[in-house]
Formats: C-alpha cells, structure tokens, sequence
C-alpha cells in the first residue's frame, strides 16, 4: 500500500511538471557522487599547498606522535572558501584555480539524471554548482547539446544570458536550459581557460549577481514556480539577495535534507515569522541558524509553500524516476565517490610542489589572520620574512607583519607597526604603494593616542592626495580598494579630531568606491566608522544639553553599526564582528542614560548588554584573545552594569547587576597579560574607576562580601 505523504508528493510534483517549473539546485546534489564541497576543497587546497608549514606551526603530542590537523581544522572552519581562493591568488597566483580540478571526473547521480528528465521535458534549472554533471545525465540520456538543451554560464563576458535575454524580450523563451549562475568548468579548454568563468564567484566574497545573470533569474523568479533542492541559501552576496529582492505570488518547493523518510509539511506564514524572529532574537554571542533565517526569507517572498524534508535523493531515486520513465541507471554510489579523485599529478599539485617558502608561510600568516588566530599568523610571516630574498619580498612581509602587530596590540606591538610600516614607505619605489602605507601607517598612528592624533591626519591626508594624484584620469583602477581604504582611514583620522561631518563624508566616498567594486567587509569598515562618528557627536550634543538632536545622533549611529555587523557575521569576519558588537553596544548605553521610562531604561541597557558580552564572546575566540581588547571591553561592560544600577529605581535590578562587575574583574586578574593591560589602561572606564563606583553601589543594596571582594582587588590594581 502507497504511503500517503508518498502519494500527495508525487501528485504534487506531477502537477509541477505538468505546468512548468524551475529548479534551483546547489552543491548538495553532487554530494552523493563523492564531489567534494567548496569546504572540503579547501581543506585540501590549504593542506597541499602548506602541509609542512602547517606541521612547523603545530604544536605536536610528543608523546602520541602523531600528525593531526588541528590547525587545518581551525582554518577551514573559519575561512570561507571564496576568502581562502582570493588570498591564494594574492599571495600565490591565479594557478590556485587549478584545484578545481578535483570537481572533475564524477558520475552524474540520481539527481542529476532526474533533472535531466525534467530539462527534456521543457523546464529549466539554475544552479550555483560548476561542475558538468547535469550536463553529462542529459548526454547519457539521449540528448544533444546546443538541440536538446543549451548550457548558459557567462560565456564571452556573459554575451550567452544577454542572448537570452532577447528571447525573453521577445516573448519566446527557449526551454530546456541550464543556467550556472557560478560558472562552469570547460572542460574542452586547457589551463586557467577551463575555469575563466568561476572567477567571477571567487574574486570577491561580495562582488554579488549583476548584469544580465540577475535579469534572467529575476524574470523566472517572477513568473514561474520553484523547486530547490541541496542548495543552503548562504551565498549571501551573489544569489540570495535577489532571491530576497524578486517578490511573485508562484509557488515554492523546498528541500531540507535529513536521513529520514520523505515528509511534506505546509508552513503558514505565522509559524515562517515565528521561526524568523526567535533566531533573530537571540543575544548576539549565540550563534543564530543562518540556513533557517535565509531560507524562511525566501520563502516570506512566495505564494504557497511546500517544504520537504528527509533524504528527497533515495525518494528520487526509487519512486520518481521509475514514474517518469528513467530506468536501469548505472549509478553507483561508492564506485562514484572513488572515481573522481584527483591525482597527484594533476595540474594544481605540480604547480603546489613549485611554491616558495616565502609565498607558503606569507599565504599561511593571512589566513590565519583572517580565522583570528593573530599570534600563529605573526609567526607565519615572520618566518616568511626570513625567506625573503629581494626588497619586494621584503616590503610584503614588513607589511603584512605590521598589519598584524596593529590587531594584536600587545606589549610594543603599535610601535613596532610604525617603524615597519616607515620602514617599508623609505624603501617603496611605488607612489601607490607608499600612498597605501601612508594609511596604514595613520592608522596605528590614530590607535596610539590623543598625542599622535594630529600626525595620523596629516599622513592620511597626504595619502589621499598622493592617491587622487596617481589615480586621475583613469590611471592605477587595479589601486581602487586601496584608495577606497585610504578614504576610510582619512575619515577615521578626522573623527579623532572631533570633525564628525567630515569624517562621514569621507567614509561615505569610500562606501562608495566599495560599493563598485563589490568589497562588502569593506563597506561594513565605513559603515562602522561612519557609526562611531554619530555616536561622539550624539555625546557631544548631549554634553552641551541637546539631548533630543543627540538621540537623534544615536539612533543612526545603531542603524550603521547594525548594517555593518550584519554583513561581517555573514562573512565570518570575527574580529570586525567583535568590534562592531561593542560599536552597537556605545550609542545604546547613550539612549540608555537619556531614557525616561523604566522600561525604555531597561530596554536599551539589554541590548547595550548583549553588544558588549558578543563583543567578549567574539574576541575570546582570537588564539589568546588580545589582551588590550579584552581589557576594554570587559571595562566597558562594568561601566554599563555601573551606569544602569545609578540609573534604576528598581532594587532587585540593582543588586543583580552590581554583582555581575565582581566576575568580570575576577577573569582580568586571573590572566597576567590582562592583569597588567588593566594597570596600564587609561581608556575610560578604567578598571580601577569601575571598581571604586561599583563598590559604593554594592554597600547600597547590602552585598557585603561582594563589597569586600572589590576592595581587595583594588588593592591588587595598585599595588606596583
């Protein structure tokens, strides 16, 4: 007897058919032919290129003595996979591309042949896979290239979907067609040619889908129903957006896979907006389930809604394509996942092998500073400075080093980065290239204080000018992040001098040349900095007694810093993360001290709160967190605690969070470094005015050993 769900799922999917429907496939659909995903194909691209790097860097179980890759696990975990691609073709070369190699040579699966049947039947697919196996399924079943079906993935500058988009205009779309949003592998070509069109994807994280790919899938999106299978919606930069953007009343199916049997289940809209906001309610410092969020995004934008969930590819494999008329597939799932393995041989590990140290150790540093562990990528660098072997060699170590010791920000770290930073400015034959460090060099200038405030502007100002010099009249484009970073800095050293409209109209000029150029961490540095500039005005304002122009201050600052964590959680940039966090915490204290209400009070201490706790949340998963961040940020949460239990009338909210400072300053003593970075930090709060304020509050509402505790470690603060 036909399971029930079985049947109404069959009638469902029939009834697709028999209108005409589009499917939107990912990677999962491959997974089964033993296709690696971009997370595995990074693993082995960071192994291949850095295994005895890697193995220098690890600190080894002597007694075990057993190789492990905790380090690797570290990197692919953190790293997303377009980030670790454009840091090889930085550090490396574009031969990198060569790794793609190991999508090729699979067996097209179930679901590929199913797709397939459907492409013969006159639907389309799109999808964000390169590898050919839809393609392949469609030739072992019969059907003739460029006849049956026709493959469009930005051949000659995407001249194939602007062809397509002349049948659209014409009113006489061609059916049967596979759209790879991502590029293809061609695998007629030979060298870098074969993967030309998957660069798009990996140059940037956030160059997104424009031009006439957006215009195509925008038009089915508006006027057909879909069907998504083995896709993630976490391409948060190129396909989702406008799967967010294009609204239609067509229906929807969705595929979440588990192991389980086939079901089917109909959300309505209430039960999507419950699901959306429990995530999105949760504190900062928890981790949210960014699938279920874009998905259920997705899903808000269409009319009726079917979702289903368990292992869809055995439901295919059993029940549909026998129904359709697919049989005898020659498909075996542990055969497929053997066959494809690359060789050693292959192109990218013969180009692996011809790596210098330098580039290996220079590669390693930055991806180890981008997963945050600052410490190994300082000693990745450094020993990359040891392998250096000309002045070009030399200005790129110096510098990336430099950059480091600015994030890390321990002992004479900030002075170190300005002597290489000098350094490397004396020793450039590049106008651009002195004008970059010219910033960077402003920028830990601006980091070191109110006594090198005015130095940092002047630099900026002349590494702007030595930028807009170069770049006139179309020279240099390849310098426009550059000279877009450099616009931020220059508006950060006009911040610190207190000329907030000034500094937002520099960091919005380089949002601007951002913006073009698809650098969305970028965008999220200005859109932070143009934040903190609302947030100073906004004190400033109320300082002098204005206190509704500086709320008014304060809430655009909340709503820039919003926009800039957003786009920095996506892309996994931790230590942005953290600091837009506490940048989202600042201009809520400030609405917190200027609230009426109790409620509002409270309101705003909470999300004040939970910016600072995600920014200590986020910092602490830096390998050892830096101490001086650490410090303020657990400084800057005390106060909060401080200003809240003057503020509230409410005894029990008081004597809740006065007692919550003593924890905190028990994690700074107990670590040296931050023990040490307490004494010595200026910034205010201080450690010592934190606890001096907190412990009257804690005598107030009768917490003695709590009282006697923040004694004795104001003791320990000062003693010399």
């Amino acid at each position: 007897m036909e399971n029930l769900t079985d049947k109404i799922i069959v009638e469902r999917i029939e009834m697709a058919f028999g209108k005409r429907i589009v499917f939107f496939v990912g990677a999962g659909i491959s997974v089964p032919s033993g296709v690696r995903d971009f997370k595995k194909l990074t693993e082995e691209v960071i192994q291949t290129l850095a295994d005895d790097e890697l193995e220098e860097l690890e600190e080894k179980d002597l007694e075990k003595k057993k190789k492990d890759y905790e380090l690797l696990t570290e990197l692919t975990e953190n790293i997303r996979p377009e980030v670790m691609y454009q840091i090889a073709m930085d550090e490396l070369d574009s031969k990198v591309l060569y790794s793609l190699e190991m999508l090729e040579g699979y067996e097209p699966n179930y679901y590929h042949y199913f797709l397939a049947e459907a492409i013969r039947r006159g639907n389309w697919v799109f999808t964000t896979n390169q590898d050919n196996l839809i393609e392949e399924a469609c030739k072992r079943r019969g059907m003739k290239p460029e006849v049956d079906f026709k493959t469009y993935y930005g051949r000659g500058n995407d001249e194939d979907f602007r062809e397509y988009l002349q049948y659209i205009n014409s009113g006489d779309i061609h059916r049967g067609c596979i759209f790879k949003l991502h590029g293809s592998i061609e695998e007629d070509a030979r060298g870098e040619e074969k993967y030309k069109t998957v660069r798009f994807s990996l140059r940037q994280v956030g160059e997104g889908l424009f031009g006439p790919r957006k215009e195509v899938l925008e038009y089915f999106l508006k006027e057909f129903d879909f069907c998504f299978i083995g896709y993630r919606c976490r391409d948060d930069f190129s396909v989702f957006p406008v799967l967010l953007d294009t609204k239609s009343d067509k229906d929807i199916f969705w595929s979440r896979f588990d192991e389980g049997p086939l079901s089917l289940y109909i959300p309505e809209e209430d039960r999507l907006l419950w699901e959306t906001e429990r995530e999105e309610n949760k504190p900062l410092d928890e981790k949210r389930n960014l699938d279920l969020l874009n998905i259920n995004e997705v899903l808000l934008q269409r009319g009726k809604k079917f979702i289903f969930s368990g292992n869809l590819g055995e439901f295919i494999n059993v029940k549909l394509l026998p129904l359709l008329g697919v049989k005898n597939l020659s498909f075996d799932e542990e055969k497929a996942r053997e066959k494809g393995k690359a060789k050693e041989s292959g192109a990218f590990f013969r180009w692996a092998k011809s790596k210098e140290k330098f580039e290996r150790y220079l590669f390693l540093g930055r991806l180890f500073e981008q997963a945050g562990n600052l410490n190994k990528g300082i000693e990745s660098c450094s020993k990359a400075l040891g392998e250096a072997k000309n002045d070009f060699q030399l200005i790129r170590a110096k510098q990336k080093l430099a950059d480091l010791y600015y994030r890390r920000q321990e002992g004479n770290d900030e002075e170190e980065a300005s002597k290489l930073y000098e350094q490397c400015i004396n020793s450039s034959k590049d106008p651009l290239e002195r004008a970059s460090l010219k910033a960077s060099l402003s920028n830990i200038l601006r980091r070191r204080g109110k006594d090198f405030y005015s130095e940092a502007y002047v630099t900026a100002e002349k590494a702007k000018e030595e930028f807009e010099t170069d770049i006139s009249e179309g020279k240099r484009k390849d310098k426009g992040l550059d000279y877009a970073r450099c616009l931020n800095i220059h508006g950060l050293a006009l911040y610190s001098l207190g000329k907030f409209e000034e500094a937002r109209k520099s960091c919005s000029d380089s949002i601007s040349v951002k913006q073009d150029l698809g650098d969305v961490d970028g965008i999220s540095e200005s859109e932070n900095a143009i934040s903190l500039a609302f947030t100073q005005e906004g004190r400033r304002l109320k300082d002098q007694g204005n206190e509704e122009e500086a709320k008014d201050k304060f809430f655009k600052a909340v709503e820039h810093a919003i926009r800039a964590l957003d786009c920095r959680r996506k892309i996994g940039n931790f230590r942005g993360y953290a600091q837009n966090s506490r940048n989202l915490a600042w201009p809520n204290s400030e609405l917190m001290k200027l609230a009426s209400k109790e409620d509002e009070r409270q309101e705003y201490f909470k999300k004040a709160r939970d910016g600072y706790k995600a920014g200590i949340h986020y910092w602490d998963r830096f390998y050892p967190a830096p101490a001086t961040e650490s410090v303020l940020f657990r400084n800057l949460l005390a106060g909060l605690y401080f200003d809240f239990c003057s503020l509230t009338e409410d005894q029990e909210q008081k004597k809740r969070w006065a007692q919550e400072v003593i924890p905190i300053y028990r994690m700074i003593l107990g670590y040296p470094k931050r023990k040490q970075k307490a004494k010595e930090d200026k910034r205010t709060p201080t450690a010592e005015q934190n606890l001096e304020n907190i412990k009257e509050i804690l005598k107030e509402v009768n917490l003695d050993s709590e009282q006697k505790e923040a004694e004795s470690m104001l003791k320990e603060l000062r003693e010399e």
